[in-house]
């Protein structure tokens, strides 16, 4: 079962962070292999381990990602 509030507000996220890091999806992809456009979307859910990738290369943490949600 797919809670889709959740899921958007954490693409949200994830684009916040992807955006205060300066990096473009391109160069996320390049660095990362992993489709930042399809986590931002907010269309699918996305697995902690993927999270977990992006906010270490971003800079940040999964507890800063989760605050409050």
């Amino acid at each position: 079962m797919k809670d889709e509030e959740l899921i958007k507000e954490i693409a949200k996220r994830m684009k916040r962070f992807r955006m205060e890091a300066n990096k473009s999806h391109s160069e996320t992809y390049i660095e990362t292999d992993i489709n930042t456009g399809r986590v931002e979307s907010g269309k699918s859910s996305t697995s902690i381990s993927v999270l977990k990738k992006l906010c270490v290369y971003y800079g940040r943490t999964l507890q800063e990602l989760f605050k409050g949600l």
